[in-house]
This record gives structure tokens, C-alpha cells and sequence, in this order.
């Protein structure tokens, strides 16, 4: 039983008990005690049914409320993986990303059907083609044919702006493109404070103690001169450099 008081008016209270499934609410004396004028304002009873929703072409979720049972099923009701999972996230270019009841995660590609897992995944869409994937705190990624595109030897990534995802190795930063190609060499310093990504062509990059700005290509737009960046956002920035601030349009 869960108890909430909500004061009314001051001879009288409003409670809400929660008693199984039913919730009531009651007009109540200031003692909280129920009496032969309290009045049942409210009976409204959930109804705990099973839920069945698709999540891709042809691909179910199934939920029951009572056992907690979560599993992924086809259009003939068969269970398409045997496990039972804590939670199937939202479908998205090629990927149902999952966890496990022990903890892990992974993704079920229909293409394929094929089942991926790792100690952790990208559960989230983010529009992109290929998703990161984590096992001993080192990261990769994968397409939606469950093919690994990169090693998983990345320390830390950054998320996909316009076509481009930064990534760290050994203390040196670099950018892939969607199809996991290197892009943009790991020349880059990791400064510990900003993640670079990129906004209308520009993304800020870190070298030698200095901040400086490039384009997709890896191209230097402004020298890397700058002590410091305040600001940036789409194509302006707001970067320091011989004691005073100045503003940057690209």
C-alpha cells in the first residue's frame, strides 16, 4: 500500500491509496480516518494486459506486466531470440538494440538475422548508419549486417555531426565517416574539457596547446593559435588568443 497526502482545504484532505491494481480516492476527516461521509470520488482499475508492438517489419515485442517477461517474436508468434529481456529499445536503420537480464547488450539486425552482443551499444538512433559498439571499455563499430567496421582499440568517441564521428587512440584524435573509414588522420591532441564535432563544414581540433578550426577534409580554416574557445555554433565562434576574445564566422 502506498500512501500520498495532498492538502485540499484546511478541514479536509484528499488521499490517494494504491492497493494492488485499483486506485480510489477518498474525501477524508484531518485525521486521515475514512468515515460513513467519505465519499469514493474516483474507482478507476488498471487493467494489466500484455502488450504486443511492432518494432520492425514483422518483428514484435511482447511485454507481460505480471511476469516481466520482455521478448522479441515474429508475425507467427515465435520467439525470434530465446532470451528474456529487461529492455528492447527502438528500432532504427537496421538495428533492435537490447539488455539482457545478466547485463549485457547487444543488437538483433533483421538483414541478417543475426544476433550481435557486447558489453555495451549505441541504443540510441542518432540517424546513422553504423552503430558503436564496447567490450573492455575499448570501442568499435558495426553496420547493420553485424559487420565490424573498425578494431575495437578506440578509447573514447564522440557522436556523428554531419557525416563525421571523432574518435581517440593513444591520446590522438581523428574523425571516421559512416562507412568507418578514417577520415580526417589522428594527429589531434585530447585537451580532457571539449569533444570536437563538426556544425555547418567547421569543427574546432586541439594540437600542441592550441585550438585551431578545419574542415571535413581535415583542411585548416584558422591557425591553431587559440588558447581558448568560449563559443561555437553554427559557423561562429568566439576563441581567445593575444589577451583578447575574437569572433569567428566561417
Amino acid at each position: 500500500m502506498v500512501l500520498s497526502i495532498i492538502p485540499v482545504i484546511p478541514d479536509s484532505i484528499r488521499i490517494q491509496t494504491k492497493i494492488e491494481i485499483t486506485e480510489k480516492y477518498f474525501w477524508l476527516s484531518t485525521d486521515g480516518k475514512v468515515t460513513e461521509n467519505s465519499v469514493i470520488i474516483s474507482n478507476k482499475t488498471k487493467d494489466p494486459k500484455p502488450t504486443k508492438i511492432e518494432v520492425a517489419p514483422h518483428i514484435f515485442k511482447t511485454y507481460d506486466p505480471v511476469s516481466q517477461d520482455r521478448f522479441l517474436i515474429d508475425e507467427n508468434g515465435e520467439k525470434i531470440l530465446p532470451h528474456n529481456f529487461s529492455k528492447i529499445y527502438k528500432y532504427g536503420n537496421g538495428f533492435i538494440p537490447f539488455k539482457t537480464r545478466d547485463g549485457k547488450y547487444g543488437f538483433y539486425l533483421p538483414a541478417p538475422k543475426l544476433e550481435v552482443r557486447y558489453d555495451n551499444v549505441q541504443t540510441d538512433d542518432n540517424n546513422t548508419a553504423i552503430r558503436w559498439v564496447r567490450n573492455k571499455k575499448k570501442y568499435g563499430f558495426i553496420n547493420k549486417d553485424g559487420v565490424e567496421l573498425t578494431p575495437l582499440d578506440f578509447e573514447l568517441i564522440g557522436k556523428k555531426q554531419e557525416g563525421r564521428i571523432s574518435v581517440l587512440k593513444d591520446g590522438k584524435m581523428g574523425f571516421i565517416d559512416e562507412s568507418g573509414a578514417m577520415r580526417i588522420p589522428m594527429k589531434f591532441d585530447d585537451d580532457g574539457n571539449y569533444w570536437p564535432y563538426f556544425e555547418k563544414g567547421v569543427a574546432y581540433a586541439y594540437s600542441n596547446g592550441k585550438y585551431g578550426f578545419i574542415n571535413p577534409e581535415g583542411k585548416t580554416l584558422a591557425p591553431f593559435e587559440y588558447e581558448a574557445i568560449a563559443y561555437f555554433k553554427d559557423g561562429v565562434a568566439i576563441a581567445y588568443r593575444n589577451g583578447k576574445w575574437e569572433e569567428l564566422e566561417f
